[in-house]
């Protein structure tokens, strides 16, 4: 008996040593510096659950907050293009393991409420859910999303760039170097006037289009995203938390290309529903001062690091006072 038990292990020993080796290869050498950066913001999440005070929570456009300006200790784990379902998933896994979360806050985008990844054209939308999986250690997975789930947690063997920027390395080059030099430079640099209104007249028309696939193919994406930020805000408050709902500023070319969309006072009336619903706040930024100054932002619908201290200062401002909160109401309330 202890030779086979012996035999086992002397097994899988081996069998787990090239797979350990290959993976501390790959987590050295990342398919993308940005997606390395987004699940090391989860990791730094599950790798200090006891102390966490607050989360940011969402797509990437809750990266907005800077929590070392707002003295608290905690994290923003915005992930690309984040829909409602991926955000409800991930506080139901991270939120009963932080027994000192007090504050989350919940960025709401002009497209939130008609946004559903798995009902898009673009496969490259569900990299969030993906990238969720791969940073935590939890087996479990949003219902029905087995197949993401494999994806996501053999994400640093099975990698997205066949293991290229592995064997760049090899061959004298590293590519990521460069990704990262732009990274940073990104999010520090400031940009023209000309140049955030480009980005706007590029994204906010591919963003709306997305928005009539999912909801041609999903007619009920509207009432599923509401019932998904719904179920989230109760999870929170049951534990006592304070559920800050916000939008961020966008530059005011982004915002005037959406100002026609009858999505946007749509947007506008649900959060202000989710806000009397649920007696939580919101506060929306989206046409604050900041969104006139190129040198808050990083493109037309980021903020920069200069950008976020400012937006941090203004956000946290206006919770002690409550001196920015949305007072939207439906046309018909205003005549």
């Amino acid at each position: 008996m202890r030779g086979y038990l012996f035999r086992t292990l002397l097994f899988l020993l081996i069998g787990t040593l090239p797979v350990w080796l290959l993976v501390r290869l790959s987590k050295r050498y990342p398919p993308s510096f940005e997606e390395k950066a987004a699940i090391e913001r989860v990791e730094a999440v599950t790798g200090n659950l006891e102390r966490m005070e607050a989360l940011s929570v969402g797509n990437s456009h809750a990266r907005a907050i800077d929590f070392d300006g707002m003295q608290l200790e905690g994290r923003e784990i915005g992930l690309p293009w984040n829909d409602a379902a991926e955000t409800e998933f991930q506080i139901r896994t991270l939120a009963p393991k932080m027994p000192r979360l007090r504050t989350v806050f919940i960025a709401l985008s002009y497209f939130s409420f008609h946004w559903a990844n798995e009902h898009g054209e673009d496969d490259r939308l569900l990299i969030g859910r993906r990238l969720f999986y791969a940073a935590t250690p939890y087996p479990r997975w949003m219902r029905g999303d087995l197949d993401n789930f494999v994806v996501g947690k053999s994400y640093w063997l099975a990698r997205p760039d066949n293991w290229q920027m592995v064997l760049w390395p090899l061959l004298g080059r590293n590519p990521e170097e460069a990704q990262e030099r732009e990274y940073y430079l990104d999010r520090t640099q400031e940009n023209t006037d000309a140049e955030l209104s480009q980005h706007a007249e590029s994204r906010v028309p591919r963003t709306l289009t997305a928005m009539s696939v999912i909801q041609e193919n999903h007619p009920e994406v509207v009432a599923e995203t509401f019932a998904s930020l719904s179920a989230t805000i109760r999870l929170l408050r049951e534990r006592g938390v304070r559920v800050v709902l916000f939008t961020p500023p966008y530059y005011h070319r982004y915002r005037t290309l959406y100002a026609g969309e009858p999505t946007l006072p749509e947007m506008k009336r649900l959060a202000e529903r989710l806000r009397v619903e649920h007696g939580v706040e919101y506060y929306d930024f989206s046409e604050d001062e900041l969104s006139l100054e190129p040198e808050n932002f990083r493109d037309s619908d980021h903020l920069n690091f200069r950008g976020k201290e400012r937006f941090t200062q203004r956000l946290a401002a206006a919770m002690r006072t409550g001196s920015a909160l949305s007072s939207y109401a439906p046309p018909s309330s205003r005549e």
